[in-house]
């Protein structure tokens, strides 16, 4: 995508195919349009060294998440714990570097803390706790004696167990621990930078762009309809992606020269409609005055309004 929200390809595959041989596939294709340079964004998923290698080759870089619950060791966790002062930027977000390594392996790494999500994770982790705790108070806990079957479902759950932990004597308590953990990582995503000259405002703003082609993903599901697919050869599945790509396409360039949103356009092109009259002649397809808000969005899209009749029958001549 553009800096602009603006998809300029897309990739199918199938869905058995190794995450490293996409990133590869990918590179190899954008070095043939013969770029300046690439910096390629990816999420957490497609972190791996093999991966990185891959994509600092020809002088590229990337911009690439990591994982912040992973284990307690490792240069991520590092970064994490490095001290420093946060400073703000652009969109409210605050930032910190840290440099882990030194040399050639030396890595950088940008700290991001968002003072929003920062209060949406503890008033959700706050609910969780109150109903963890609601539980633990209806539990009836003896100790050194077996679980009891609700005992052992709130420790699997896999949303309310994160918070409990099991005593010597066997009786299950809040985790105090976890939660205090929890809470140091509230608000807070971590991101593994190559490019030493790529300021730390623009790798942030390069980052935010997965979240642009995630509400990709989510349009051509739930506005342009790409699913199901009803075709079954290859060539056709991926005509199929390519046309609802090309739909995203329109839809993104509207946007953005309109200031709107899809739902937004639509509502207003909904009030353009158009009647067919019968007569003895045949059909008059005839449209509707168009109101001013739609002439002024037509205009801003450069187009022009469709005419006013837009089938009219031929009259023959009488016979001699």
């Amino acid at each position: 995508m553009t800096r602009g929200g603006i998809p300029v390809r897309c990739w199918v595959w199938p869905g058995n195919q190794s995450d490293s041989t996409l990133v590869e596939e990918v590179k190899r294709d954008l070095n043939g349009w013969r770029l300046g340079r690439i910096i390629t964004v990816l999420d957490a998923g497609f972190n791996s060294e093999e991966n990185r290698r891959v994509l600092q080759g020809a002088g590229d870089h990337y911009i690439i998440g990591e994982r912040l619950r992973e284990g307690d060791k490792g240069l991520p966790v590092e970064a994490m714990r490095r001290s420093g002062r946060y400073k703000t930027i652009d969109g409210g977000f605050e930032v910190k570097e840290a440099t882990v390594g030194t040399g050639a392996s030396r890595q950088r790494f940008i700290v991001v803390r968002n003072p929003e999500e920062v209060k949406h994770d503890r008033m959700k982790r706050g609910e969780i706790v109150a109903e963890v705790e609601r539980r633990l108070a209806t539990l009836a806990q003896t100790e050194g004696a077996p679980h009891r079957k609700d005992a052992c479902e709130l420790r699997a759950h896999p949303t309310y167990g994160r918070y409990v932990r099991q005593t010597k004597a066997g009786a299950l308590v809040l985790n105090r621990e976890k939660i205090r953990d929890e809470e140091r990582l509230d608000g807070k995503f971590l991101i593994r930078v190559s490019d030493d000259g790529l300021s730390a405002a623009d790798a942030v703003a390069g980052y935010k762009q997965l979240w642009q082609i995630e509400r990709v993903f989510r349009d051509l599901k739930h506005v342009v309809d790409i699913r199901p697919v009803h075709h079954r050869l290859e060539d056709r599945i991926r005509a199929h992606v390519f046309l609802c790509w090309l739909a995203m396409l329109l839809i993104r360039l509207a946007e953005n020269e309109t200031g709107q949103t899809w739902h937004q356009l639509q509502r207003q092109l909904r009030r353009l409609e158009v009647g067919i009259h019968r007569t003895r002649s045949g059909k008059v397809w005839q449209t509707n005055r168009a109101p001013q808000k739609l002439e002024e969005l037509f205009d801003s899209l450069d187009l022009k309004l469709p005419p006013r009749y837009l089938a009219i029958p031929a009259v023959g001549r009488p016979a001699a």
